[in-house]
C-alpha cells in the first residue's frame, strides 16, 4: 500500500484568459495517511469506518473559512510541481475545415517560437459552427491507429423527474460542472496518456502526475478516463489494455453546445527525467508533431448517416450461467447486508463491432444519461449509458447521487408505486443513500440531502433516487472523492470494503472498468460517472470473424431476493445493448406485401441519409410508412393528432441542427393541415421532408373518400416534388424510390434548404397481410444496399472553386475596399457557421456588424474572441436624427431577410434613396430579396462563401488596408456605448412589470446551457430592443436562438420551439404571446403523454397582455373606433392559461412581478421538465416603458451628437480616441489684491495653479492646460492647506491616466470617468474639484479645436447664439461700500463701464442698506442694473424690512435675504421683490451626484416660482462642472437666470469662468431671443490690478452693444483674451512648487541590521529644508505599511504633505528587497519586539526629529508598539485600519500558531495564488471592487517573495504582540485614527481606541482623533487617499500647533 505524507500547495503557473488560479487546499492533520483508491476500498478502521485520507497537491477545490488556508511545509516533488498552462483563444471560423487551418497555423507559429519553459501545456481553441452529432464527427474521421478516441456525455437531467429543489444549489453546480453547460466531447489523439501498471492503484502519485498538468482555477484543460472497479486486481486478458486506470489529456477535443462548437487542440510536453511505466508525455518537438498529424486527418461531418446496427452475433454466454446464479444469490442472503454480483455477457459478432455506431443508437434510446466511450489503439473500446453520477465539483461545492432498487418501466403507474412503496427495494435505497451520505461527511461540510427519494428512468428500467450534497472541506481533491466515493454500496455493496473481497472470490470474471468511475477532472471542476450499464468492445482482426461484444450488468441482492426475479432483471438492464444487437439484417424478400417493402425502403433510406425524426399524425392511408418508422430501430417516432402542430414541430427540428424531419400523415385535409409549416419552411430555408399518403390513381377524381388532390398542393413553396404511384405487386419500385430520395433529400438540405414534398399513393391492403409480390425486383444493386450501410445514392457537395479573379468581382472588392463607411446588417434566416462567417468577414474588412435578434448572434456574441465591431443597438441609435444622417453608410451588405426593427430597415433604404448608398443583398438563391427595390448588387453566394472569396482577395491584395472604417466603427460603437449605458439605467429603475422588462431579464438570467426561442408579434420585437447584450451573463459565448420569421405568423410558435429543443437535445425557454399561445394550444399536445418526460425540456413564458397589442402601434390604431381594434385586430382571447396547462397535465405558474418571474424562470429549469410561466402585464405600462427608454436614449443620444466630439477631432482618425496624461504641477502662488476681499480682511491672494500636460501619441500633439484652486475662508469649507495637500494626491494618481475625448460631452461622463480611475468625485474638495475639472476640460478644447466649456458643440441654435455673443461675457461691478461713499464708489464703477453693479447689504443696519439703495437709484435709475447681496445675513424681520424700505426702487433681484430656508419661502410670501438663490443651493446639492442634481435643486427652487429670478452659481463652490451644467439647463427650463459668479478668482480660474459664462448664454441665447445678455459676477477681475500681466485677463467696453437701451458694458472678451492657443496663465517669481509628478521620488536612504529594514526618503524637485516658523525644524513623517504592502503605497499621501515636511517611508521585514535572513541565526524570543525595536533604531540612524508615524495595519501594531515605549521619540501617530492587538492570551496563541502554519503554506505558494485568496478575504471586499486593485496586486506579485511573505506571517504575527489595550490609557503624544465606513469591525475597534486614548492623564480631548472616510473599506490609503490626504493635512497642522505651543511654553 502506498503512503506518503501531505503534499505542499502548489501554485498553477496558469496563463492567459484562466487567470490565477487559487491556492491548492490545506492539509489534512499529519498523524492521517494518504491510501491508494483500491485500499481505501478494501480496508476498514475498527470502528467500522473508512480513515481520511490526507490531502493531496491537488487543485484547491474547498471553500477556505474565513479565506485562510493551512497546510504543512514540504517541499514539492519533480513529478508533482504544476507545469504552466497558456491556454489561447484564435476567434472564430465558419467551418470546421477552417477552424483546423487555424489551430494548424497556431501551431506551425509555436514551433518557429518554441517555449522556452522546460514543461507546459498550450491549449488553443477556436470558435466553429456546431457540427451537428459529435457521435457522428468521431465516426467520420479517418483514423489511424495510436490515436485513442473518447467521447463523453453528461448527464441532461441532473434531477429525478419533475423534481422541485430548495436553493438550487445543484443546477449552478451542473452547469459549472459540465452538466449541460458543454454538452458533448468528442476527443482524438493524446497529448498525455497515463496508464496504471496491471495491479497498481490509482494513489496519490497517480493523481499528482496528473494533476500537474490541470491549469488550477480553470476548466479548459481537462484529463479524460476511468478506473478500474477494483484497480488492485490484475486485469484479465481482455482488460489488459486499459491498465488499472487511464487518464488521457486529448490532442483535440469538439465541445459543443447549443448554439456552437468549440475545437480545441492541447499541447503538453514534459521533460521530466523519471516518467513512471504507462505515462507517455511527449517532448515540445514530439507534441507538436502529434497535434498537427492528428489535425490533418481530421475533417467536419455535418451529418452522419443514422443506418441500423448490422451484427451477425451469436447467442449470448453469461458468466455466471443460470445454473450457476441461484447458489451464488442464496449464498449471498443472510450474509451480508447487500452485495452486488454482476453478470457477464458475452456475444460473438462475425463483423466488426463499431462501438461509436453502438453508443449513438443507446443515445437515441435516452439520452438524458452520461454516455461514454474509450477506444484504445489495440481496437478495444469501452462504451456505456448510465444514469448515475459518481460525483460533480464545481465552485467549491460537490454533489453525489444514489441510485438504487429497479424495475421495468411501464405505463402502469401502479409499477412505479410499487417501486416506491416497497420495503426490500426502500431497505435497499436507504444503504445506499447513507453510506454516501457518510462519505460526504468525510470530505464537505454542510451536507445535506437535496433529493430524500424520487424515481429515476433510464431507457427501460427505473431506479429510486436520492441526491446529496455539501461544501468542500479544506484540502480535499479528486482523488479524495474518488477515494472516499467509489465503489458505492450500489455497485459493490455494503459494508463496501467487505464487498469488495467477497466479489474477488465470488465472481468468476473481471469487471475491469464496469461499475469503476469514468469522467474528467480539471483544475476548477470535475464529473465522474458510474461505469454502470456498460460494455466491451474487442475486435481482433486475428481472429478473423470474432469480434466479441461484452455487456455487463449487476444487481444488488438484499434480504427479500429472488434469484429468478433478479437474473430477470440482469436481462431488463442488458436489454439496451441487445436490443441493437438482435437489430440485425432485414431481408427483403419477408416483408409481406410491395406497400411495405416500398415504405420500408422510404424510411430505411432517409435514416441512411441522416433523417432521425419521423413526426406521424395518426390516420389509415398512411399505415404501411407509419408501421415501417414505428419499427425501424434508429427512427425516432413523434405523434400528434394535430397536423399542423406537427408540422410546426418538425420545422422546429430542421432549424435546431439542419436536418430534415419527415412529417406521415395521411390523405385528405390532413394534408392540406400542413401549407402553414411548408410555408414558414420556404421562407426561412429549414429543411423539412413532407411524405403525404394518397389514394391510388384509379381513385383520383371519382368521389372517393378522404380523396382530393394532393398534386402539387402547396404550390410553388416546396423545393422539389415527386409523386409516386401505388406499388404493384409486380413493381415494387425500389430503384426508382432509393435514388429519388436521395434526390429529395439534396433537395431540401442544399443550396437553399427548404421544404420537399413526396406523395405516395397506396391500394390495399395498407396492414401487413401477405400478398405475393415479385420478389425478381430484388436485383444485386438493391441487396448490396441491404447488406449495407451507405445510401443508395450518395450525395456529394463540392464547394465554389473560390474563384476571385472575374471582373464583376473585382469591381464589387473595388467599391467595398474604398469605402470608408461600411456596414455588415445581419437579417434573419442565418446559421451559425454563416454568422461566425460574418464575424470574420466584419473584421477582415473592418466594418462594424448589426445583427437582428433572429439572427443568433445579437445575444452573447461580445463573449467571443474576435476583433470585430459589433453594435447591438442601432435601432435605439436611429433615433437621434444626427446620427442617423452621419451614419448613412457608403456601402451596405445586408445578409438574410429584412431584419425585425423597421426604424433600421427604413434606414437602409433612406440611405440608399437619399444619400446614395449601395446595398449589396446576399443570398445563394435567385429569390428577390429587395422590397424597397433599392439593391445596386446582388450577390449569389452564401455569407461562408464570401468570406472564403474576401479572404483570398485580402491575400491578393495585400495593400488592402482594413482600417479605412476605423473612424466610422468608433463612432457608431462609442454611440452603441451610450445606448447601451442609457437603456441600462433605465432598466435599473424599472418595478413595474411590462413585456420589455421581461424581454430584459429572460435576456440576463437564461442558462448558458439553454436555447431561446421567440414568439412574433411584440416578444421578438422587446427582446431585439431591450436584450442585454452588454455586460451580460453569458459566459458560454453565444445564445441558440431560433424565430419563425419566414412568413412572421403567430400560429405553431410553441409547436416549433418544442421541435427545436428536442433538435438541439438542450433546453429551450421560448417567450410568446397570449394570442400565439391560444393559437397553438394544441401544441402542449406534443409535451404531454408519455414519451414528453424524453425530450428537452421547454419552459414557455406566457406574456398575457389580453390580445394582439402590436396593432396598437400601428397607423391604423389611430384611424379607427377602439371597439372595431378591440374586437377586430387586438382580440383578447380570454383563454385560461392555467385550466389549458392543467388539461395537458403541464406545470403552470402565474407571476406579476420580476422577482416572482426570476424564481419562477430558476424554478423552472432546475425541475428539468416542460414548465408554463404566465406574466400578467399591464398592455398600458409596457408602451409606457417603451416610450420612456425612447425618451432617455433620445436625451442622452442628442447631448454626445451635439458636441460632435469625434467629427471634430482631427486626433480621432489618428489613433485612440483620448489623450493620456503626462505630468502634473503643482504651484502656490500669492500677489497683492487691489482691495479687502469682501469674505474676510485679507488684501492677499493665495493660490494653487495646477498644470497638467497630456499627449496624443499617434497624433503627435502634446497640450498642456491650467486649472486654480483657491478656497476662501467664509465662502468655502475646506481651507487652502487642505486643498493644497488633497490637490498634490491626486496629482500623483494622475499621471499616466487616459482622459476619453467623449468626456467632453458632459453628460455625466467626467464624474464617470473619476470612478473609473479610482478617484471618487464627491471625495475631492469642491474647490479641487473644480480646478482639475478646469484643468481636464482644457485639455480637451486644446485637442478639439473648440471650447468644450464655452457651449461650441452644443448644436445648431446654441452656437448660433454664441456667436451672435461674439465670445462676450458681460460682467458687472461689486460694490462693497457704505453710506458715506456709497454714490462716489458707484460713479466710478460706472464711469469704468459697468452696466449694472452688485452692492453688499447685510454688514451693518438694515437703514443703512436700504439707505444706499436709495441713494443709487437715485442716482442712476433705471440706467444702471442693480442687485443686492445680502449673504443669508438677515433675519426674517430685518429682511421684510428692507423689502418695504426700498420699494418702488429698481432692484433686479435680493440675494439670499435670509439664513433660514423656511424664511426665504416665507419672504417671497410676503413680498415682491424677486429673489436669487446662492449659498441655499450650494448647500443642499454638497456631495450630490451630477445626475441627481436637477431632482434636488428642483425641490429647492419649486417653492420659490414666481419670486425666483435668478439663481447664482458658484462653480468652486459646486465643485463639479457637470453639476453646473445640470443646474444651468435647470434655470433655462424654469425661466430662471443662471448667472456664474467667482470667487475672486486669479485670471487662471476666470479663464474658465468665463467659458461657462459664454455657455450660459448661449444656452439661454438659444431659447429666449431677443433677451439682453447676463451680467455675470465676474467684477472680482478688478481686484487682481496686481496680478502678473502675462496671461492676465482685462475688462474692457464693449465695441458693439447687444441690446437696444444699453449705452455701455464692461466685458471680458474671450475669444481675443482667453480662447485655446492664447497667452498662457502667469507664472509667478515668488511660486513654490507644491508636487511635480516628474520629480516625485522615494530614495534609499538608511538600512538595519543587513537589510531587516530599509528606509527611504521622498525626494520632490526644489523642496528642501522646510522651516517651522516658532520651532525650527517642521516634523518629518515617516510612513509605514501592511502586511503584503511597500513603501510606494504611501506616494499618493506623501505627495500631499511633502512640500512642507520632509517625509519618509519604511520597508517592513519579508517586503521587497528587506529580508529575515539575517535575524534568523539571533535565536530571537520574539521576532514582533525585536522589529519594533529595529525600527525605532532604523529612525533614530536618520536623526529624524520627533517624526510623525503614519502607519497602516501590521505597521501600525509596530508603530504603536514604539510610541508606547519611546513616547519622547515622536510627535504624533495616524494609524490606518489597525489595532491594539488581541487581549486575550489563549486567544494570541492560538493566532501565532495560525499563523505559523499559515507562514509555513506561504512559502510553497506562488506569490501570485496566494495574493489571490488573501484578497478574496471579505475584509478586502471594497478594496477588490476598486480600479486600483488590479494593478496594486500586480504589482505586489512581482515586487515580493513567497518566503518573505511567509516570514513575515510567522514573525511579525498579532499572535507574538503583546496587547497594548492597556497601555493606550497612558498615550502621551496626539493620535489621529482613521478606518473605512465599510469596515465596521475596525470601525468598532477605532472607536474602542480612541475612547481608551481620551482617558490618558496626558491629553487633551482634541488630541484624539477619530475620522471614518465615505465609502472606504480597510485599505483607505490605497482606495481613497484623496479622502486622507486632508486628514492627514490638519493632523500634522495639529501637532505642529501644539509643539509650537510647548516650544513656546
Amino acid at each position: 500500500m502506498m503512503e506518503r505524507k501531505a503534499s505542499h500547495l502548489r501554485a498553477s503557473t496558469a496563463r492567459g484568459k484562466e487567470g490565477l488560479a487559487p491556492p491548492r487546499g490545506p492539509a489534512s492533520s499529519p498523524s492521517r495517511r494518504c491510501r491508494s483508491l483500491a485500499s481505501s476500498s478494501r480496508l476498514v478502521s475498527s470502528s467500522g469506518k473508512r480513515p481520511l485520507p490526507a490531502r493531496a497537491s491537488a487543485p484547491n477545490v474547498g471553500v477556505l473559512e474565513d479565506n485562510t488556508f493551512f497546510r504543512e511545509a514540504e517541499a514539492l516533488s519533480p513529478e508533482s510541481r504544476p507545469v504552466p498552462v497558456a491556454r489561447r483563444e484564435l476567434g472564430v471560423a465558419s467551418s470546421f475545415d477552417q477552424g483546423a487551418k487555424k489551430l494548424s497555423e497556431a501551431l506551425r507559429d509555436i514551433s518557429q517560437s518554441r517555449p522556452e519553459e522546460e514543461s507546459g501545456v498550450i491549449r488553443l481553441e477556436v470558435t466553429i459552427p456546431r457540427e451537428g452529432d459529435t457521435i457522428g464527427w468521431l465516426r467520420g474521421q479517418s483514423l489511424k491507429e495510436g490515436h485513442p478516441v473518447i467521447y463523453f456525455s453528461p448527464k441532461t437531467s441532473t434531477f429525478g423527474e419533475g423534481l422541485q429543489t430548495a436553493g438550487g444549489k445543484l443546477d449552478d453546480l451542473a452547469e459549472g460542472a459540465g452538466g449541460g453547460a458543454d454538452h458533448e466531447v468528442g476527443c482524438v489523439g493524446s497529448t498525455c496518456l497515463w496508464q496504471g501498471r496491471p495491479g497498481s492503484p490509482f494513489d496519490l502519485e497517480s493523481y499528482d502526475r496528473i494533476s500537474r498538468f490541470l491549469s488550477e482555477g480553470g476548466d479548459a484543460v481537462r484529463a479524460f478516463g476511468g478506473i478500474r472497479f477494483d484497480p488492485t486486481q490484475t486485469p484479465s486478458e481482455e482488460w489488459e489494455e486499459f491498465g488499472s486506470y487511464t487518464f488521457v489529456i486529448p490532442s483535440v477535443e469538439l465541445r459543443t453546445t447549443p448554439s456552437h462548437s468549440t475545437l480545441a487542440c492541447n499541447i503538453a510536453w514534459d521533460n521530466l527525467p523519471q516518467r513512471t511505466e504507462g505515462e507517455r508525455i511527449d517532448s515540445i518537438d514530439g507534441a507538436l508533431s502529434k497535434g498537427r498529424a492528428v489535425l490533418s486527418r481530421l475533417r467536419g461531418v455535418k451529418a452522419s448517416g443514422r443506418a441500423p446496427v448490422h451484427l451477425e452475433a451469436s447467442e449470448a454466454t453469461h458468466d455466471p450461467t443460470e445454473e450457476e446464479w441461484d447458489p451464488l444469490v442464496n449464498d449471498v442472503l443472510g450474509r451480508m447486508s447487500k452485495l452486488v454480483l454482476a453478470r457477464r455477457s458475452k456475444v460473438t459478432c462475425r463483423q466488426p463491432v463499431d462501438a461509436l455506431h453502438m453508443l449513438s443508437c443507446l443515445q437515441d434510446q435516452d439520452r438524458k444519461g452520461y454516455q461514454f466511450c474509450m477506444l484504445l489503439d489495440g481496437g478495444s473500446a469501452f462504451f456505456g449509458n448510465t444514469p448515475e453520477r459518481l460525483y460533480a465539483r464545481a465552485g467549491g461545492r460537490l454533489v453525489s447521487e444514489a441510485v438504487a432498487a429497479t424495475t421495468r418501466v411501464s405505463k402502469d403507474a401502479s409499477v412505479t408505486k410499487d417501486l416506491l412503496t416497497s420495503e426490500k427495494e426502500h431497505n435497499e435505497f436507504i444503504v445506499v443513500r447513507d453510506a454516501i451520505k457518510q462519505a460526504l461527511e468525510s470530505l464537505c461540510t454542510e451536507v445535506e440531502i437535496e433529493a430524500e427519494k424520487q424515481v429515476l428512468k433510464h431507457v427501460n428500467v427505473q431506479h429510486l433516487y436520492g441526491r446529496l450534497s455539501g461544501k468542500i472541506a479544506r484540502g480535499k481533491n479528486d482523488f479524495h472523492f474518488l477515494s472516499a466515493l467509489h465503489p458505492t454500496p450500489a455497485v459493490a455493496g455494503y459494508p463496501c470494503e467487505e464487498s469488495v473481497e467477497a466479489l474477488a472470490s465470488m465472481e468468476s470474471f473481471d469487471r475491469g472498468l464496469y461499475s469503476g468511475p469514468f469522467g474528467w477532472m480539471s483544475g476548477s471542476s470535475s464529473e465522474f460517472a458510474v461505469a454502470i450499464r456498460s460494455a466491451l468492445v474487442q475486435n481482433k482482426p486475428e481472429r478473423g470473424n470474432e469480434n466479441d461484444l461484452v455487456m455487463y450488468a449487476g444487481v444488488g441482492i438484499v434480504d427479500g431476493s429472488k434469484p429468478d426475479l433478479e437474473w430477470k432483471e440482469l436481462d431488463l438492464k442488458v436489454q439496451q445493448f441487445s436490443q441493437i444487437v438482435r437489430q440485425g439484417k432485414l431481408a427483403l424478400e419477408s416483408f409481406p406485401n410491395a406497400n411495405a417493402l416500398s415504405a420500408f425502403l422510404v424510411v430505411e433510406e432517409l435514416c441512411r441519409l441522416g433523417v432521425k425524426y419521423f413526426c406521424i399524425a395518426p390516420g389509415s392511408r398512411s399505415t404501411p410508412l407509419v408501421l415501417a418508422a414505428a419499427n425501424h430501430p434508429r427512427a425516432e417516432v413523434i405523434t400528434c393528432i394535430d397536423e399542423r402542430s406537427l408540422g410546426f414541430f418538425a420545422l422546429g427540428i430542421g432549424k435546431g441542427k439542419g436536418v430534415p424531419a419527415a412529417v406521415i400523415t395521411t390523405s385528405g385535409t390532413a394534408v392540406a393541415n400542413l401549407l402553414p409549416a411548408v410555408v414558414e419552411a420556404s421562407e426561412s430555408n429549414v429543411p423539412l421532408l413532407v411524405l403525404t399518403a394518397d389514394r391510388p390513381a384509379e381513385l383520383q377524381g371519382t368521389g372517393a373518400n378522404q380523396t382530393i388532390d394532393q398534386m402539387h398542393i402547396y404550390g410553388k413553396f416546396p423545393r422539389w416534388f415527386r409523386n409516386f404511384p401505388a406499388p404493384t405487386p409486380e413493381l415494387a419500385l425500389s430503384d426508382v424510390l432509393l435514388t429519388n430520395l436521395s434526390t429529395a433529400y439534396r433537395y431540401a438540405t442544399h443550396n437553399l434548404p427548404g421544404p420537399v414534398h413526396l406523395n405516395f399513393q397506396y391500394r390495399e391492403p395498407l396492414a401487413p397481410i401477405v400478398e405475393e409480390w415479385d420478389r425478381g425486383v430484388l436485383d444485386g444493386k438493391i441487396r448490396a444496399w441491404a447488406d449495407g450501410g451507405l445510401p443508395y445514392t450518395t450525395n456529394m457537395i463540392v464547394g465554389e472553386s473560390g474563384r476571385t479573379n472575374f471582373a464583376p468581382w473585382e469591381d464589387f472588392m473595388d467599391t467595398v475596399s474604398k469605402c470608408k463607411k461600411g456596414l455588415i446588417i445581419v437579417g434573419t434566416s442565418t446559421n451559425a457557421s454563416e454568422n461566425l462567417a460574418l464575424i470574420e468577414t466584419a473584421q477582415r474588412l473592418g466594418w462594424p456588424l448589426v445583427p437582428d435578434i433572429s439572427s443568433g448572434l445579437k445575444l452573447g456574441s461580445g463573449k467571443m474572441d474576435s476583433k470585430a465591431t459589433v453594435i447591438y443597438n442601432l435601432d435605439h441609435i436611429l433615433l437621434d436624427a444626427e446620427a442617423s444622417t452621419y451614419l448613412q453608410p457608403e456601402c451596405i451588405i445586408q445578409v438574410g431577410r429584412e431584419p425585425v426593427s423597421k426604424r433600421i430597415s427604413n434606414f437602409i433604404s433612406k440611405s440608399c434613396q437619399d444619400g446614395n448608398s449601395k446595398l449589396v443583398i446576399l443570398g445563394n438563391d435567385l429569390r428577390q430579396r429587395d422590397p424597397s427595390h433599392i439593391a445596386s448588387y446582388q450577390l449569389m453566394l452564401d455569407p461562408v462563401a464570401l468570406n472564403d472569396m474576401v479572404r483570398s482577395w485580402s491575400f491578393e491584395h495585400p495593400e488592402f488596408d482594413p482600417s479605412g472604417c476605423k473612424i466610422y466603427c468608433k463612432y457608431i460603437l462609442e454611440l452603441d456605448h451610450i445606448v447601451s449605458n442609457s437603456v441600462n439605467s433605465c432598466f435599473e429603475r424599472a418595478d413595474t412589470m411590462s413585456e420589455p422588462l421581461i424581454a430584459r431579464v429572460v435576456s440576463e438570467i437564461i442558462p448558458r446551457s439553454n436555447a431561446l426561442f421567440l414568439g412574433n408579434s411584440m416578444p421578438i420585437r422587446d427582446m431585439e430592443m431591450s436584450s442585454a447584450n452588454r455586460n451580460a451573463e453569458f459566459d458560454g459565448g453565444l445564445v441558440a436562438l431560433g424565430s419563425n420569421r419566414g412568413s412572421s405568423g403567430i400560429d405553431g410558435v410553441t409547436s416549433s420551439a418544442a421541435g427545436f429543443a428536442e433538435s438541439l437535445g438542450s433546453p429551450v425557454t421560448l417567450l410568446i404571446g397570449d394570442v400565439s399561445f391560444v393559437h397553438d394550444s394544441n401544441g402542449l399536445n406534443l409535451l404531454s403523454g408519455p414519451s414528453s418526460s424524453k425530450r428537452a425540456p421547454l419552459t414557455i413564458i406566457v406574456v398575457n397582455n389580453r390580445g394582439g397589442r402590436i396593432f396598437e402601434m400601428l397607423p391604423v390604431a389611430q384611424q379607427i373606433d377602439s371597439s372595431v381594434l378591440d374586437s377586430c385586430f387586438i382580440t383578447d382571447p380570454e383563454a385560461d392559461v392555467s385550466s389549458l396547462c392543467r388539461a395537458y397535465r403541464i406545470p403552470h405558474q402565474l407571476v406579476s412581478s420580476k422577482e416572482d418571474m426570476i424564481e419562477a424562470l430558476r424554478k423552472s429549469w432546475r425541475s428539468k421538465v416542460h414548465n408554463v410561466i404566465e406574466i400578467s402585464v399591464d398592455p398600458q405600462a409596457s408602451t409606457e416603458f417603451r416610450n420612456f427608454v425612447k425618451e432617455r436614449v433620445k436625451e442622452d443620444l442628442s447631448v454626445f451628437t451635439s458636441q460632435q466630439v469625434f467629427l471634430a477631432s482631427h486626433m480621432w482618425s489618428l489613433g485612440p480616441a483620448c489623450i493620456e496624461i503626462d505630468r502634473l504641477v503643482c504651484e502656490k502662488m500669492s500677489y497683492p489684491l487691489a482691495k479687502e476681499l469682501t469674505t474676510s480682511s485679507s488684501m492677499a491672494k493665495e493660490m494653487v495653479k495646477v498644470s497638467i500636460q497630456a499627449s496624443h501619441k499617434d497624433a503627435g500633439k502634446v497640450v498642456t492646460s491650467f486649472g486654480e484652486v483657491s478656497p476662501l475662508e467664509n465662502l468655502h469649507r475646506e481651507t487652502l492647506k487642505e486643498a493644497q495637500s488633497q490637490l498634490a494626491c491626486v496629482s500623483s494618481i494622475l499621471p499616466g491616466k487616459r482622459l476619453p475625448l467623449s468626456v467632453a460631452a458632459l453628460d455625466g461622463s467626467l464624474e464617470r470617468w473619476f470612478s473609473l480611475i479610482g478617484i471618487e468625485p464627491d471625495s475631492l474638495l469642491p474647490s479641487v474639484r473644480f480646478g482639475l475639472e478646469s484643468a481636464l476640460l482644457d485639455l480637451l478644447s486644446s485637442a478639439l479645436g473648440y471650447s468644450v466649456m464655452g457651449g461650441a458643440g452644443q448644436g445648431e441654435e446654441v452656437e448660433g447664439a454664441l456667436q451672435q455673443r461674439g465670445g462676450l461675457v458681460h460682467v458687472i461691478g461689486l460694490l462693497s461700500s457704505d453710506v458715506a461713499t456709497v454714490v462716489e464708489d458707484a460713479e466710478r464703477l460706472v464711469s469704468r463701464g459697468y452696466r449694472g453693479i452688485k452692492l453688499k447689504v447685510g454688514r451693518s443696519e438694515v437703514e443703512k442698506d436700504i439707505e444706499m439703495v436709495r441713494l443709487i437709484s437715485q442716482r442712476f435709475g433705471s440706467d444702471l442694473v442693480l442687485r443686492c447681496d445680502a449673504n443669508r445675513a438677515w433675519t426674517l424681520d430685518e429682511a421684510l424690512t428692507f423689502a418695504d424700505g426700498v420699494k418702488g426702487l429698481e432692484i433686479e433681484f435680493i440675494e439670499e435675504p435670509v439664513k433660514d430656508l423656511a424664511d426665504l419661502e416665507a419672504f417671497t410670501r410676503a413680498q415682491t421683490i424677486p429673489v436669487a438663490l446662492d449659498e441655499h443651493l450650494s448647500d443642499r446639492l454638497r456631495d450630490t451626484a451630477a445626475a441627481d442634481v436637477r431632482e434636488r435643486a428642483t425641490e429647492l427652487m419649486s417653492p420659490l416660482s414666481g419670486s425666483l429670478d435668478a439663481v447664482v452659481l458658484k462653480p468652486s463652490v459646486l465643485g463639479s462642472v457637470e453639476k453646473f451644467k445640470s443646474l444651468v439647463d435647470l434655470c433655462v427650463d424654469l425661466g430662471v437666470k443662471p448667472i456664474v459668479s467667482s470667487a475672486f478668482d486669479s485670471s487662471v480660474g476666470l479663464r474658465s469662468l468665463s467659458e461657462l459664462a459664454l455657455y450660459v448664454d448661449s444656452v439661454r441665447g438659444a431659447r429666449f431671443e431677443g433677451r439682453p445678455p447676463l451680467l455675470h459676477g465676474l467684477g472680482t477681475i478688478a481686484w487682481n490690478i496686481h496680478e502678473p500681466r502675462e496671461g492676465r485677463l482685462f475688462l474692457e467696453e464693449a465695441t458693439s452693444l447687444p441690446f437696444e437701451g444699453w449705452a455701455r458694458s464692461l466685458v471680458i472678451d474671450f475669444e481675443k483674451q482667453a480662447g485655446p492657443h492664447k497667452a498662457l496663465p502667469f507664472s509667478s517669481s515668488n511660486s513654490i512648487v507644491l508636487y511635480d509628478s516628474l520629480k516625485c521620488e522615494l530614495d534609499h536612504d538608511q538600512s538595519i541590521h543587513e537589510g531587516f529594514m530599509k528606509l527611504y526618503k521622498c525626494t520632490n524637485g526644489s523642496l528642501n529644508g522646510h522651516v517651522h516658523a516658532s520651532a525650527g525644524v517642521a516634523p518629518s513623517l515617516a510612513f509605514v505599511h501592511g502586511f503584503l504592502g511597500d513603501v510606494h503605497d504611501w506616494l499618493p499621501l506623501i505627495s500631499s504633505t511633502a512640500s512642507t515636511n520632509d517625509c519618509y517611508a519604511v520597508s517592513l521585514p519579508g517586503h521587497s528587497s528587506c529580508t529575515f535572513e539575517c535575524v534568523k541565526s539571533m535565536a530571537l524570543q520574539n521576532t514582533f519586539a525585536f522589529a519594533s525595536r529595529s525600527m525605532s533604531e532604523l529612525l533614530d540612524q536618520s536623526s529624524l526629529h520627533t517624526p510623525i508615524l503614519v502607519a497602516y495595519s501590521m505597521g501600525a501594531r509596530i508603530a504603536l508598539d514604539m510610541v508606547l515605549s519611546s513616547p519622547e521619540k515622536y510627535s504624533g501617530l495616524m494609524i490606518i485600519s489597525s489595532s491594539p492587538g488581541i487581549k486575550d492570551e489563549a486567544e494570541r496563541e492560538n493566532r501565532a500558531i495560525k499563523d505559523l502554519m499559515l507562514s509555513a503554506q506561504i512559502r510553497e505558494t506562488r506569490v501570485e495564488s496566494f495574493l489571490d485568496s488573501w484578497y478574496k478575504q471579505p475584509l478586502f471586499e471594497s478594496f477588490s471592487r476598486s480600479p486600483q486593485f488590479m494593478t496594486t496586486v500586480s504589482k505586489r506579485a512581482k515586487l515580493h517573495e513567497s518566503s518573505g511573505l511567509a516570514d513575515a506571517m510567522g514573525g511579525l504575527s498579532p499572535g507574538l504582540q503583546d496587547s497594548l489595550w492597556p497601555k493606550l490609557r497612558d498615550l502621551e503624544i496626539p493620535l489621529c485614527v482613521v478606518c473605512g465606513e465599510l469596515d465596521p469591525k475596525y470601525v468598532s475597534i477605532s472607536e474602542e481606541m480612541c475612547e481608551l486614548a481620551r482617558e490618558s492623564p496626558h491629553l487633551q480631548p482634541q488630541d484624539v482623533q477619530l475620522h471614518v472616510v465615505s465609502g472606504a473599506g480597510h485599505c483607505v490609503h490605497l482606495e481613497a487617499p484623496q479622502a486622507v490626504a486632508p486628514i492627514l493635512s490638519n493632523f500634522v497642522s495639529y501637532v505642529e500647533r501644539s509643539e509650537t505651543t510647548a516650544y513656546e511654553s
